[in-house]
């Protein structure tokens, strides 16, 4: 019974941390043959936000997304240091994330495999069962106060997100 639960959860956070791991080693290859591809460039040593990715997170708000939309918003909020962030999904590359307004750019701070969407047109949100458990692990470490409301992001997104 119960050293067996303790033997699951102290290998899932390593697991799930090879996993993202995995995940950023493979998109960084894609990255390298393919600059821009994706979504996501390679800038500086960091990871940013380019094309659909960005331009969902500059301009898409919550309440206002098409349900078939290819770059997904969770929802936005202030993190521990003050900067505007996102979680986003890309269903076309099964990728969810987090994203951080960085000066003009959206830096990608975490990024993780999202299972894939049991329907397309079925109003997904931040449901738990939806979004992988290590973005919803890492909001919550990130997250100060509350998410943005509805009017709280246009006035995010009036003012660039921190710009």
């Amino acid at each position: 019974g119960r050293p067996q639960r303790q033997a699951v959860r102290i290998w899932a956070l390593p697991m799930a941390l090879a996993a993202s791991v995995l995940l950023a080693g493979v998109l960084a290859v894609a990255l390298w043959r393919t600059p821009g591809a994706g979504g996501f460039a390679l800038q500086n040593g960091q990871l940013l936000a380019r094309g659909g990715v960005a331009e969902a997170l500059s301009t898409t708000l919550v309440n206002s997304q098409a349900a078939d939309a290819a770059v997904r918003i969770g929802f936005s909020f202030r993190d521990h240091a003050g900067r505007l962030c996102r979680t986003f999904m890309v269903h076309t590359q099964g990728s969810a994330g987090i994203a951080c307004r960085a000066g003009a750019d959206w830096q990608i701070e975490t990024v993780a495999a999202a299972p894939p969407e049991p329907g397309v047109g079925n109003g997904l949100r931040m449901a738990g069962n939806a979004w992988p458990a290590s973005i919803l692990r890492e909001v919550e470490q990130r997250i100060d106060g509350e998410a943005l409301d509805a009017a709280g992001e246009e006035r995010a997104r009036a003012r660039g997100w921190g710009q």
